[in-house]
């Protein structure tokens, strides 16, 4: 590790453990490679910290809507939370868009999925300005913020990223487990956009996973412990 995973400060010509001069913490005893090997670790706190934000976005939302759901709120009350809902869903995809700039970071220059993420930050731009666009000026047909299945195609490329930080930048594979969690939610989304769920007559459990919650939540574990596991030595 060339760099310290606190201040940023030069630590060539030290040995790993030893602690940042001008900081004075530690750096880490793993052998870091591909994109954490330089400043991509840097990336690892702010990442992990954006992710959850991003998550919260989605499922403070969600939670109400269910809520509201449950109780059989009034109809107005319905209107209020899917307001809501939207102008939290655009931020936390706009938070991502961010988020795509950390991950690429933390991943080999030449890896694929690197070049990928741009793409995958572009979708979420795009579908942040469509619900933005229909929460505030209702110019954005309906249909266009509701089939947002590019976008869970979008997280799920991102997940597969997020999936390949631990392996190529020496971390252990255990990090990686609750990215592919996310591929698997995002996958499931847009497998139930076409196919309704038989035993989920009220739409909460379809909801949920075309929300995007479930795999933003898995992607902020991930990150999560890729930088505990960086900032634990």
């Amino acid at each position: 590790m060339s760099r310290c995973l606190e201040c940023g400060y030069d630590l060539g010509g030290s040995g790993r453990g030893d602690r940042c001069p001008e900081c004075g913490t530690k750096s880490t005893d793993i052998e870091l490679t591909g994109g954490l090997a330089g400043v991509g670790a840097l990336s690892a706190r702010p990442a992990a910290r954006i992710a959850i934000a991003a998550a919260a976005l989605l499922v403070i939302p969600l939670t109400l809507l269910i809520l509201a759901r449950l109780v059989d709120a009034r109809d107005s009350v319905h209107a209020t939370l899917r307001e809501i809902s939207y102008f939290t869903q655009a931020f936390a995809l706009l938070a991502g868009a961010y988020l795509c700039v950390l991950v690429g970071r933390m991943l080999p220059a030449e890896l694929p999925w690197r070049r990928m993420l741009w793409i995958v930050m572009a979708v979420r731009i795009a579908g942040a300005c469509a619900l933005l666009g229909f929460a505030l000026t209702s110019v954005v047909p309906t249909a266009v913020v509701a089939e947002l299945q590019v976008v869970l195609a979008a997280d799920l490329l991102f997940a597969l990223a997020v999936s390949r930080i631990a392996p190529t930048g020496g971390l252990s594979r255990a990090s990686a487990v609750p990215a592919y969690t996310a591929v698997a939610g995002a996958g499931y989304g847009m497998v139930l956009t076409h196919l309704p769920l038989a035993y989920d007559p009220s739409g909460i459990a379809s909801g949920v996973m075309q929300s995007g919650a479930v795999g933003a939540v898995a992607c902020a574990i991930a990150l999560w412990r890729i930088k505990r596991e960086l900032h634990a030595n």
